[in-house]
């Protein structure tokens, strides 16, 4: 909404207003995918109690895996900001 507010505030074009709120869509989605795979990540013990029910503990995601999955929003994260 931020996003929208402020492109609507400089007046941007059609073109530019749909890539700045698809950048910020990008920005805002790495940024929560990171935040929900490191809490999965390093809240095992608590969720092994709480949410056994989760892919981890579940062991559906092995070792290799959870590292993989940190590629795209450390990776993608510094794209995001040129778009």
């Amino acid at each position: 909404m931020f996003t929208i507010a402020v492109a609507w505030h400089y007046q941007l074009s059609p073109e530019r207003f749909v890539l700045t709120v698809a950048g910020s869509v990008l920005h805002f989605w790495l940024y929560l995918y990171n935040f929900c795979l490191t809490n999965q990540l390093t809240g095992r013990l608590e969720d092994r109690v709480n949410k056994p029910f989760r892919p981890i503990q579940l062991g559906r995601v092995f070792g290799c895996d959870q590292s993989v999955g940190l590629a795209p929003a450390v990776g993608g994260d510094p794209v995001s900001h040129y778009v």
